[in-house]
């Protein structure tokens, strides 16, 4: 009963996710207003223009780089997997999201085949 409940809750987020990217260029607040947005040291947010896809999965491959490198050096799934939550997800890469979010929920539950999934989803990011 619990696994559906995680499982609904991050579905639903990651749905959430896709209506607010799906098929259209991502509109980057005035540098005004970026300025008073607590953002992310790692990924500021650009001041201004609008991100492209292209763009918005190369900053998604480099944050996901940094937070499977913090996981390897700290092995703190949830922080892991909330740091992967709060990240933009370009279309063509929410599968693979959904699947390292999921494997890091399973690891921070300690479920069984966890590491199994775990190890399958870094595969799948892998280029």
């Amino acid at each position: 009963m619990m696994r559906c409940v995680v499982f609904a809750v991050l579905f639903g987020t990651l749905f959430l996710l896709r209506l607010r990217t799906h098929n259209r260029a991502v509109q980057v607040l005035p540098a005004s207003v970026a300025n008073r947005v607590q953002t992310n040291d790692a990924h500021p947010v650009p001041a201004t223009g609008t991100m492209s896809s292209t763009q918005m999965r190369l900053q998604w491959r480099e944050a996901v780089t940094t937070v499977l490198a913090t996981y390897a050096a700290d092995h703190e799934a949830l922080r892991a997997r909330d740091a992967l939550l709060a990240l933009t997800v370009a279309t063509a890469d929410q599968d693979t999201h959904l699947h390292l979010v999921l494997a890091l929920d399973g690891l921070a539950r300690q479920t069984k085949g966890a590491e199994k999934s775990w190890k399958v989803a870094v595969r799948a990011f892998a280029p």
